[in-house]
């Protein structure tokens, strides 16, 4: 199974969409990350078996990859020849322990189990000239003596990284409370200090087409430490009060891809308008609050009595396609 196979428009699986959220629910439940990450498997353990017997050679690729991890983990297996429990020997746990290519084949990372990195680090230092600026004179008055220069990327997190034109909510202080501000540019000031130029935002209403809250870039840009930050949030251009245009653009060719040279893209104006998305993934409790959305809580007994009805829906639903069947 290839990348290709597995990326390709699928067109047929929409006849058994309907069928499947009605036995499985929404297709968000179930189109996950864990799904595309045992996707990957798949496609690793995958073999070409020239449609003799796929299932089969699948289930023994992944039979060998269980045995493979049970004598690298120094585990107890049962011998039902000899009727006794034996374990791998050192040497061969060794294999495993002492090899890191050995390790990730087997999909064992053990930087991502326990990371070295520390918070907020630098993610990319190249800064393109078109957004350049001078120092701020705040951090020149405070850093007299340290090397100061401007980055492109920081990231905060294992999981959200800033640069310019990044939102984030920023915590409050004694004289002003929690506010969403924009990246305009960020520092390093050397060894490991991170700043970020900012500009503010306020809420002014809720937009009439999406719903969503109305934000305004407002004041003068300041510049706080990156410690700061709480949390990036996901805002997008008011392009629909904006009359952003569709335009198409050339595309740098490289002689290595194939296909057209010619792209797609928002030519955004410089319209002071933005909307937050209330109903983010990400940080999904700060989008409501900004959004002025408060979401009843659902009691126990509200959960079970769902529950209940789903189970009883699915199982009318599942008689009905064993009759069709």
């Amino acid at each position: 199974m290839s990348a290709r196979w597995s990326n390709k428009p699928k067109l047929h699986m929409l006849l058994h969409l309907p069928q499947s959220i009605r036995r499985f629910g929404p297709a968000s439940l179930f189109a996950t990350e864990k799904f595309e990450s045992y996707n990957s498997i798949l496609r690793t353990a995958s073999i070409h078996s020239n449609r003799l017997a796929p299932s089969r050679d699948l289930a023994i690729s992944f039979s060998n990859y269980q045995m493979m991890r049970l004598l690298s983990s120094d585990v107890y297996m049962y011998d039902p020849d000899r009727n006794e429990y034996f374990q791998a020997r050192s040497r061969v746990t060794e294999i495993f322990a002492n090899n890191v290519i050995v390790q990730k084949q087997l999909g064992y990372n053990l930087s991502s189990i326990h990371p070295t990195c520390t918070y907020p680090c630098l993610k990319d230092p190249k800064v393109q000239p078109t957004d350049k600026e001078e120092i701020p004179h705040l951090l020149k008055e405070y850093h007299p003596n340290r090397r100061i220069r401007q980055v492109s990327k920081v990231q905060i997190n294992s999981k959200e990284t800033i640069k310019k034109g990044t939102f984030y909510l920023e915590a409050g202080t004694e004289t002003y409370a929690d506010r969403i501000c924009c990246v305009e540019s960020l520092w390093e000031v050397h060894p490991g200090a991170y700043y970020v130029r900012r500009v503010g935002c306020a809420i002014y209403g809720i937009d009439p087409v999406t719903r969503m809250a109305i934000l305004n870039k407002i004041g003068t840009p300041i510049v706080v430490s990156v410690q700061h930050i709480k949390a990036c949030v996901n805002v997008q251009h008011n392009c629909y009060e904006g009359q952003c245009q569709h335009v198409e653009g050339p595309m740098t060719v490289n002689p290595r891809h194939e296909g057209s040279s010619i792209f797609h893209h928002i030519q955004h104006t410089n319209h002071n308008s933005y909307l937050l998305n209330a109903f983010s993934h990400h940080a999904p409790e700060y989008h409501r609050q900004y959004s002025g959305l408060r979401p009843s809580v659902i009691s126990h007994q509200q959960m079970m009595q769902a529950l209940h009805q789903g189970l009883q829906r699915w199982q009318y639903e599942k008689f009905d396609d064993d009759l069709s069947d």
